[in-house]
Protein backbone atom coordinates (compact mmCIF):
# COMPACT_ATOMS: atom_id res chain seq x y z
CA UNK A 1 0.00 0.00 0.00
CA UNK A 2 1.46 3.27 -0.98
CA UNK A 3 0.99 7.15 1.28
CA UNK A 4 -2.22 7.79 0.15
CA UNK A 5 -4.12 4.44 0.13
CA UNK A 6 -2.82 4.44 3.68
CA UNK A 7 -3.96 7.98 4.58
CA UNK A 8 -7.63 6.75 2.56
CA UNK A 9 -7.48 3.61 4.98
CA UNK A 10 -6.95 5.84 8.31
CA UNK A 11 -9.34 8.46 7.41
CA UNK A 12 -11.85 5.56 6.71
CA UNK A 13 -11.45 3.92 10.38
CA UNK A 14 -11.30 7.38 11.70
CA UNK A 15 -15.09 8.54 10.12
CA UNK A 16 -16.08 4.81 11.16
CA UNK A 17 -15.35 5.56 14.89
CA UNK A 18 -16.47 9.17 14.53
CA UNK A 19 -19.84 7.99 12.96
CA UNK A 20 -20.32 5.06 15.29
CA UNK A 21 -20.45 2.90 12.08
CA UNK A 22 -17.91 -0.14 11.00
CA UNK A 23 -15.79 0.66 8.51
CA UNK A 24 -17.58 -0.96 5.48
CA UNK A 25 -20.18 1.39 6.00
CA UNK A 26 -18.25 3.75 7.02
CA UNK A 27 -16.40 2.79 3.16
CA UNK A 28 -19.64 2.87 1.68
CA UNK A 29 -20.72 6.48 3.15
CA UNK A 30 -17.51 8.14 1.85
CA UNK A 31 -18.55 6.45 -1.57
CA UNK A 32 -21.84 7.76 -1.67
CA UNK A 33 -20.48 11.69 -0.19
CA UNK A 34 -18.51 11.60 -3.38
CA UNK A 35 -21.25 10.25 -5.47
CA UNK A 36 -22.92 13.46 -4.89
CA UNK A 37 -20.21 15.44 -5.14
CA UNK A 38 -20.26 14.71 -8.68
CA UNK A 39 -23.73 15.05 -9.21
CA UNK A 40 -24.11 18.64 -7.58
CA UNK A 41 -20.84 19.56 -10.12
CA UNK A 42 -23.25 17.98 -12.93
CA UNK A 43 -25.98 20.21 -11.62
CA UNK A 44 -23.84 22.81 -11.86
CA UNK A 45 -22.00 22.67 -14.46
CA UNK A 46 -25.76 22.23 -16.72
CA UNK A 47 -26.89 25.55 -15.06
CA UNK A 48 -24.23 27.62 -16.56
CA UNK A 49 -24.55 25.79 -19.55
CA UNK A 50 -28.13 26.58 -19.87
CA UNK A 51 -27.36 30.54 -18.35
CA UNK A 52 -24.93 30.92 -21.16
CA UNK A 53 -26.61 29.63 -23.92
CA UNK A 54 -29.84 31.83 -23.21
CA UNK A 55 -27.45 34.45 -23.11
CA UNK A 56 -26.13 33.71 -26.40
CA UNK A 57 -30.03 32.73 -28.19
CA UNK A 58 -30.48 35.79 -26.67
CA UNK A 59 -27.24 37.97 -28.31
CA UNK A 60 -27.87 36.05 -31.45
CA UNK A 61 -31.51 37.87 -31.35
CA UNK A 62 -30.35 41.51 -30.59
CA UNK A 63 -27.92 40.73 -33.21
CA UNK A 64 -30.04 39.68 -35.76
CA UNK A 65 -32.53 42.53 -34.87
CA UNK A 66 -29.69 44.93 -35.45
CA UNK A 67 -28.25 43.60 -38.58
CA UNK A 68 -32.13 43.43 -39.90
CA UNK A 69 -32.80 47.01 -39.29
CA UNK A 70 -29.48 48.60 -40.64
CA UNK A 71 -30.19 46.41 -43.84
CA UNK A 72 -33.42 48.62 -44.00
Amino acid sequence: MNFVDRLCDVETKFAAAMEHVSVEEATRNRELRKIGKSILQLLRLTEVFRSNKAASDQNRGLNGYESSSQSK
